[in-house]
């Protein structure tokens, strides 16, 4: 009878465990939001299709915005950036220098 007892504590010890960590799960919004889930709202067979369309929609539109990118020599005759042989740690002392 005390054997009985003890199995029906364990048991009822992880039926509680497990409440307790599904009460403690994510929602399905916060998932997706997170790119753990994928948008439920398309076919299992077309997800990974969709993910690779979307995944070349992005490469394209980065490669359209680095194409417009200002090169290197239009940036030094904006005197954004400067032309310069010293090492990236002293470029800012020299331009204080400058300054004065």
């Amino acid at each position: 009878r005390l054997q009985a007892v003890s199995e029906a504590l364990k048991k009822e010890k992880i039926v509680d465990k497990l409440d307790h960590k599904i009460s403690q799960r994510p929602d399905k919004e916060e998932l997706e939001s997170r790119n753990i889930l994928k948008n439920q709202q398309v076919a299992p067979a077309l997800q990974a299709v969709q993910s690779a369309l979307e995944h070349e929609r992005i490469a394209d539109t980065l490669e359209k915005k680095v194409a417009l990118r200002p090169d290197k020599e239009d940036l030094e005759n904006r005197n954004i950036l400067r032309t310069t042989n010293l090492a990236p740690s002293l470029q800012a002392v020299q331009a204080a220098l400058e300054h004065e």
